[in-house]
């Protein structure tokens, strides 16, 4: 897989993403949801948001006709310390990020299942 992962999980009342490089094996918990964030320059993408609006700004920041691959629908991962099931926000925010993705020539595709 090319271009990066979008992953997005509820905590209480705010929706977390996290957007990290695509690679051709599956991410742990602790990958997608780990405090600690690697920006860009060494090559690896592991960027954590909160928010609808802080995610569209992260998207923002991507080179236009880069890949997006929405994943982990229904994905219950576990670790030793958390449990967190991987959902899709409510289609209207879904598509709210397809629009501006289209806006920005960012390619997003979404696995609903």
């Amino acid at each position: 897989m090319k271009g990066y992962e979008l992953y997005s999980w509820q905590a209480g009342d705010d929706w977390h993403f996290a957007l990290l490089t695509g690679t051709n094996r599956n991410k742990t918990v602790a990958e997608i949801t780990s405090p600690e964030e690697t920006p860009a320059s060494d090559g690896w993408v592991n960027v954590r948001v909160v928010g609808v609006e802080a995610l569209k700004a992260l998207l923002g920041q991507l080179p236009a006709e880069e890949q997006v691959f929405w994943l982990g629908v229904g994905w219950l991962g576990e670790s030793e310390e958390q449990s967190v099931s991987f959902a899709l926000p409510g289609e209207e925010v879904v598509e709210s990020v397809r629009e501006y993705c289209v806006q920005i020539g960012v390619a997003l595709s979404v696995s609903h299942d």
